[in-house]
């Protein structure tokens, strides 16, 4: 008998299982993240005791594990899309083990088809996110995630497979190749059908079919263009909404007596006044009111820099910084780093120190 043999191949099978050991190991934190992920998500807390939060050894059944770790591989597929597309439609008994919930053959076949669908990884990645960011919306207006299963996984003549989610591919794709941001686009569809419908949770279906709730996508474009979109929105400014000198004061806001829809602004000057559709001008709240030559300018390009303490009422009365007013200010010639009127003719005044 030849024992070198018998050696070698033992040490062989050692060596692979150790090898798949590890790798499955590596994988363990995404696959609890992203279970834990989809199990709260669609609010099944309370109903099983889920895997991901056993604090006793987990019994992953590596085999198992591992060949759905070579099957993402060899289909070129991200397990944070597989999960986001194969565990909204398993059922919440299945998240009882790891092994229920990634060892399922019908739904590599289904997401196989999927992923041929998408033509590219990056397409189906895409795919994944808006669903998720679809959940999220859910989410917010009842609390939890839901997908009805029958409405995504049909039958035709080659078998079972995900249709409602190919069709999300579709909207992807055709939402890229006319330049307009899927997010957007489900935000604005999303809220069309939730004040359609608020007392309804907002359907899959009604989202990624063709219908009457579709957004103008040249609208979209035009509005995602728009450099002042995310201020407009942090403030619940209307979109068209003009910012008449090209920048607003540090920490604008409409007047504290202002009881008016702020929808309704349609401009702003760079001093602070908003006007209203009829003619109405008022003056509007901003940082460092206190004198009318503390006005910093803000604008896209440096809104991320005021934005954490824009609605801090204690910036109102205080004074600037003077590296603010230097490289912001709307008047940065009236004094020097150390207070001291440039003119000879103002006041001197205190820089804050931070």
């Amino acid at each position: 008998m030849n024992t070198d043999f018998l050696t070698s191949n033992l040490e062989h099978e050692k060596t692979t299982k150790k090898y798949r050991s590890t790798v499955v190991k590596n994988y363990t934190p995404n696959l609890i993240n992203i279970s834990r992920k989809m199990w709260t998500y669609f609010g099944y807390s309370g109903l099983i005791n889920p895997w991901h939060d056993s604090t006793e050894s987990i019994n992953f059944g590596a085999d198992s594990i591992y060949n759905f770790i070579e099957y993402l591989t060899v289909e070129n597929m991200s397990l944070e899309s597989y999960a986001i597309f194969a565990l909204s439609v398993a059922s919440y008994e299945r998240f009882e083990a790891p092994t229920k919930l990634f060892a399922n053959k019908a739904e590599r076949s289904w997401l196989k088809k999927l992923r041929r669908h998408s033509d590219t990884s990056e397409l189906m990645d895409h795919s994944a996110y808006l669903l998720l960011k679809f959940f999220e919306k859910q989410i917010e207006q009842k609390g939890k995630a839901f997908i009805n299963k029958t409405s995504v996984v049909k039958k035709d003549e080659k078998g079972l497979h995900l249709e409602g989610y190919h069709r999300l591919v579709d909207r992807v794709r055709q939402l890229q190749s006319n330049s307009v941001n899927a997010e957007m686009w489900l935000n604005t569809k999303f809220d069309k059908v939730a004040q359609a419908f608020p007392k309804d949770v907002v359907n899959f279906r009604t989202i990624v079919n063709v219908n009457g709730f579709d957004p103008d996508l040249e609208e979209l474009k035009k509005v995602y263009s728009d450099p002042w979109r995310e201020i407009k929105q942090f403030l619940g400014l209307s979109l068209d909404c003009e910012i008449a000198d090209g920048y607003i004061p540090k920490g604008w806001a409409v007047s504290s007596d202002d009881r008016a829809d702020i929808t309704k602004v349609v401009r702003i000057t760079g001093d602070g006044y908003y006007y209203y559709p009829e003619g109405t001008q008022r003056r509007g709240k901003r940082h460092y009111a206190g004198n009318s030559y503390f006005v910093i300018k803000c604008d896209p390009s440096n809104f991320a820099m005021f934005k954490e303490n824009w609605l801090d009422p204690r910036m109102l009365s205080i004074s600037p910084t003077f590296e603010e007013y230097f490289r912001f200010g709307a008047y940065p010639e009236m004094w020097d780093s150390e207070g001291n009127s440039t003119n000879g003719r103002g006041k001197s005044i205190r820089w804050r120190k931070a």
